[in-house]
């Protein structure tokens, strides 16, 4: 709901719109979660709707984050861009560079508070020291070995193998 909360506040920093219009304001949102992933997007916009009457979100799933990413861009660039796009953390530079994008502080009038998030993930999302775009799902890449397996192949499941310094050659 955090993130939705940041959609409205997006939406009224948007040049002509208002608060006070008689027709709820759509606010289209690009991302790149399909699947249940998309599904549980699709469930936050919804209850941010329900409790904004005066803001439509509409969600839509544009491919990969590639996908997602270069067509956010050549949309910009053809003046038909969403209000608010999903970009990993990758292509945050791109969007910045490019201009097509705002940066979140700026987006708040610096109020964010940052306390509010896990230390390295808004270090993995700043630039500069400061944070430029609103972490929105982070990704910890993780391994899960089965002990039971381990033993069954004669290996010690408390001594996994390690992985082999990398060559510096």
């Amino acid at each position: 709901m955090f993130f939705l909360s940041i959609v409205l506040v997006a939406a009224l920093a948007l040049p002509g719109f208002s608060a006070t219009a008689q027709a709820p304001r759509t606010i289209t949102f690009w991302h790149a979660m399909s699947g249940s992933r998309g599904e549980v997007v699709q469930q936050l916009v919804d209850k941010f709707n329900a409790a904004n009457p005066d803001v439509q979100v509409v969600a839509e799933y544009t491919g990969s984050y590639v996908e997602t990413l270069t067509k956010a861009l050549t949309a910009y660039s053809a003046g038909e861009g969403p209000h608010i796009v999903q970009v990993y953390e990758v292509g945050t530079r791109t969007m910045l560079d490019s201009g097509a994008i705002v940066s979140i502080m700026e987006v708040s009038g610096g109020q964010l508070d940052q306390s509010k998030f896990v230390q390295p993930i808004l270090n993995h999302y700043a630039i500069d020291g400061e944070l430029r775009c609103m972490p929105f799902n982070s990704s910890t890449a993780m391994l899960y070995y089965n002990k039971d397996m381990f033993r069954a192949v004669g290996l010690d499941p408390e001594q996994p193998p390690r992985p082999s310094p990398r060559s510096t050659k």
